[in-house]
């Protein structure tokens, strides 16, 4: 269990970068929640633009009063807030893809008070964690990430060494791990061969999402919800970045560590002496 909320509100944060699991441990939590019937209600809301939270309080304003008419955003918002305060039984509220705090500097007003409430936050903005405890994210375990890939691909217990291989090229990340899983069961790959398809093709083969996927969500500026691959989230993230000079650079070093291999990147480069001729022009110099 993520909290306790039988006494006083809670706010739980995970944080982490694209694919890392996020939503679909929250999604997860609120499964093994609603299975309990230990909350009255439990509330999903996306956090990713301002528009997108009025529109799933709104929602959820009109399953806790139908009819009611509201004359702005912001008359939902209270509504939800007035209505789960008062209550006396367990609620849950979920805020999903809280990514950008900038489009929420009044993110506490979205937040009912009472001793009964509990909230739960998914981002990938360190800053985040300022709104509650935090968990961090980073990667599965090597025994998670082997029963994730070969859970669906027909048990190549001969094949374990080309598994641990497959999720040393994907980071661990469970988003990739999954995708790695479908694009193997489409194509009806053996472990090994996908290893050498994907060393060849692997932005195509990280481009490619199954008809039934739960990885979705409505990107910014689309109407429709689309389906996530992991090429998706990570240009997702980018914009996370910040902007201005800094920004642009920051990019520049993180696309050229992309060809790095993870282990091999110290902190050294990180520090004034890794640069000592010209420490002002060199791109590593936004960090020192």
């Amino acid at each position: 269990m993520l909290f306790d909320a039988a006494t006083t509100t809670s706010t739980v944060v995970l944080i982490g970068m694209g694919g890392a699991g996020k939503t679909q441990l929250a999604l997860e939590y609120c499964r093994r929640m609603e299975d309990s019937r230990s909350h009255r209600a439990i509330f999903w809301l996306d956090a990713s633009s301002r528009n997108t939270l009025y529109s799933s309080m709104e929602t959820v304003s009109e399953q806790l009063l139908p009819g009611r008419v509201f004359d702005s955003p912001d008359a939902a918002v209270a509504l939800v807030r007035g209505v789960l305060s008062r209550w006396t039984e367990r609620w849950l509220l979920v805020f999903d893809n809280l990514d950008n705090p900038e489009e929420f500097p009044d993110i506490l007003g979205f937040i009912p008070a009472g001793h009964h409430g509990s909230i739960l936050i998914t981002s990938r903005h360190s800053g985040s964690k300022e709104l509650g405890q935090s968990i961090e994210l980073d990667h599965m375990e090597k025994e998670e990430g082997l029963q994730l890939l070969l859970h669906c691909s027909g048990g190549h217990t001969d094949e374990l060494d080309a598994a641990e291989e497959i999720l040393l090229l994907l980071g661990n990340l469970p988003l990739a791990i999954d995708q790695a899983r479908a694009y193997i069961s489409k194509r009806q790959l053996g472990l090994r061969a996908f290893v050498s398809e994907y060393q060849k093709r692997k932005q195509s083969v990280m481009q490619e999402t199954p008809p039934f996927w739960p990885y979705r969500r409505v990107l910014p500026g689309k109407e429709k919800e689309s389906s996530l691959c992991l090429l998706t989230t990570w240009e997702m993230s980018l914009p996370l970045l910040g902007m201005g000079e800094d920004a642009a650079e920051l990019e520049k070093v993180i696309t050229l560590f992309a060809f790095f291999n993870p282990l091999n990147i110290g902190e050294r480069l990180f520090s004034h002496d890794a640069d000592d001729d010209n420490p002002t022009t060199s791109p590593m110099s936004i960090f020192f």
